[in-house]
């Protein structure tokens, strides 16, 4: 005698698919994580309000000479936002009342700076990392700079540098020219809550585009397969979805048809 068999469909009883449940837990943990992650450096670290992040601080060749009447220069990029600053690593070589004056450009053809800051070569009485800072830049990231120095006054003051390959973003510059194999030795420096902020914006981007991936190439084939197969709900969660993307991605060409 024939028995019939009924099947628990998952479009009953409100059951929800396992990936929405899945996109759920993920969206509570990222979104956990980033909320704790601003709250720690907006207020733990609340004193510390400048990071120093990406640059080039290698100084393994002789130093370039600054004297009064000429420029060094350095182009680079910028990976996060809010940068406030740049910081040098300057050698004291002949002392006198000079100003070392620091001006950025958006590149090397600008003639008016966006920013500008000096500092006294009598300050400068250690080799070490002398920072010129300015208010926070508001351009997103990645973006290009080029930063020049001048020495103004009597003294002189040497930058320290490494070899043309120990940075891949930019180029020394000596007098508005491409130097000949050197980098200058500089980090950048960023204002923490705004830096902070924008890993925040970034990682709710990413948050969504994965949930509109889920929505488009998983989603659709978990549906499908959910009402064809019966044994759906006992398949491992990567065999499901690795079969629901698998039909989801025939889906799409099929509509230009």
């Amino acid at each position: 005698m024939l028995q019939r068999v009924m099947y628990n469909y998952p479009w009953k009883n409100n059951y929800e698919f396992p990936v929405i449940s899945l996109m759920k837990k993920w969206t509570y943990s990222i979104s956990l994580f980033l909320f704790t992650l601003i709250a720690i450096t907006l207020t733990g670290c609340s004193s510390i309000n400048i990071y120093i992040g990406s640059g080039q601080p290698d100084q393994s060749q002789s130093p370039l000479l600054l004297i009064s009447g000429m420029s060094l220069g350095q182009t680079f990029t910028t990976n996060q936002n809010g940068l406030v600053g740049v910081e040098v690593f300057l050698i004291p070589k002949l002392a006198g009342n000079g100003q070392i004056g620091f001006k950025l450009f958006k590149n090397t053809s600008d003639t008016s700076p966006v920013a500008e800051d000096s500092i006294s070569l009598n300050s400068i009485t250690n080799p070490g990392w002398y920072q010129f800072t300015f208010p926070i830049r508001s351009e997103n990231n990645p973006a290009d700079y080029y930063f020049t120095l001048q020495l103004e006054g009597t003294g002189q003051v040497a930058v320290a540098d490494s070899d043309g390959t120990s940075y891949i973003d930019g180029s020394a510059y000596e007098n508005d020219q491409p130097a000949k194999n050197a980098q200058l030795a500089f980090q950048n420096l960023y204002d923490r809550r705004t830096l902070v902020l924008g890993l925040l914006s970034q990682g709710l981007q990413w948050l969504v585009w994965l949930g509109l991936a889920t929505l488009l190439f998983v989603l659709p084939g978990w549906v499908i397969l959910s009402h064809l197969l019966p044994e759906w709900p006992t398949y491992f969660i990567g065999e499901r979805l690795g079969l629901a993307i698998g039909i989801s991605l025939p889906i799409y060409p099929l509509l230009f048809l």
